[in-house]
């Protein structure tokens, strides 16, 4: 009734009838020589000899399947059944983790079985990925077994490079793995890998100056716009403002564009149909992005330039200017007395005036 609602049992005993089940086959067979045997744990436990192989893979031992603890039987309650065996009438709940608990005891003899069915070599694998963990079992495992090495070198470069060049300066390691590393980091390199060669590394090469950024009476300029990027991270910002920065994104550059017509909607230069028609004319120059995500973005950037001008139309205030410049010159006391000039430059979108 859960997957057909409001059926019948004659549904269900006509969907047994008409369903192929393949039973195992428990007869011993003739050895088939060199061959690969794809088998359950439980068909290997259930032939008529205890199975076992020179080399067995136990594949997938992934949470979720290893234990796997979904109710067996529950169509009749059968499960409940051999618990009221073992302990007698007890309230359902209690009857139910009581069987969970059997199901738990009967996975991990599985699991210990599997692991004792090769003669010479056997591999557990499991993955780990987004929505996928493995399994208890196989850390419990993984625990038993001697590795020579606990930590796999990574397979991407960056994080080789790092974990190579943090052993070549770790003195408490031999002096033969800090040689190695040292061998591998040059191999790199010479591939043209970033990072592996030693003059990029920090502290290889002297400071260019010490001398101070700025000198006893130059003027520093300060943006109203830079002051969240220091608050931020000084660092990039410091670097930003010595000229490392990245090209103009595209919303950068359409914002650039929308305020560039807004002021000329606002000074009255141009109509809006005017505008639209510029915008499409120059829209190549923001976005070169091909087919029809260019002209998605092209579709929003008009509806911004709609929706500006028609806030403009029916805004009630006084427009005193656009895009204003504004320039302000202060001294600023430092913590130890002195003082340093301040010039403070930025611009002002709208300068609006209303009757209050």
């Amino acid at each position: 009734t859960e997957r057909f609602p409001f059926s019948t049992p004659a549904l269900f005993l006509e969907e047994l009838t008409s369903t192929t089940i393949f039973g195992d086959v428990i007869a011993p067979s003739a050895d088939g020589g060199d061959r690969v045997t794809l088998t359950t744990v439980h068909s290997a436990k259930g032939s008529a000899r205890e199975s076992e192989w020179k080399v067995v893979v136990i594949a997938g031992v992934q949470e979720g399947i290893w234990p796997n603890l979904t109710t067996r039987g529950s169509l009749l309650g059968s499960e409940r059944l051999v618990e009221i065996q073992r302990y007698g009438v007890l309230p359902k709940a209690e009857l139910a983790a009581l069987s969970a608990n059997a199901l738990a005891l009967d996975e991990k003899r599985l699991f210990d079985f599997a692991t004792k069915r090769a003669s010479h070599y056997l591999l557990v694998t499991a993955v780990t990925r987004e929505d996928d963990l493995p399994s208890p079992y196989f850390f419990d495992f993984a625990v038993k077994v001697s590795r020579e090495d606990e930590d796999a070198a990574p397979l991407s470069p960056l994080p080789l490079i790092a974990q190579l060049r943090r052993e070549v300066v770790d003195n408490a390691l031999p002096l033969s793995h800090r040689q190695r590393a040292a061998t591998l980091l040059k191999v790199l390199a010479r591939e043209g890998f970033f990072g592996a060669e030693a003059s990029r590394w920090l502290g290889y090469r002297e400071l260019t100056t010490k001398e101070p950024l700025l000198g006893e009476d130059e003027e520093i300029s300060v943006s109203p716009s830079e002051i969240d990027r220091f608050i931020e991270c000084q660092l990039r910002w410091f670097f930003e403002k010595s000229g490392a920065r990245d090209g103009d994104s595209q919303a950068a550059l359409l914002g650039s564009a929308i305020h560039a017509y807004a002021q000329l909607l606002a000074d009255g230069e141009v109509d809006i149909e005017e505008a639209r028609s510029r915008l499409e004319r120059t829209w190549h120059l923001i976005d070169t992005s091909p087919g029809w995500a260019h002209t998605h973005e092209l579709r929003r950037a008009l509806r911004i330039l709609d929706r500006f001008f028609t806030w403009h139309k029916s805004n009630e205030r006084k427009v005193v200017a656009t895009e204003a410049r504004l320039d302000l010159a202060l001294k600023v006391q430092r913590e130890d007395g002195s003082e340093v000039r301040v010039r403070i430059r930025g611009s002002a979108d709208r300068i609006e005036i209303d009757e209050a």
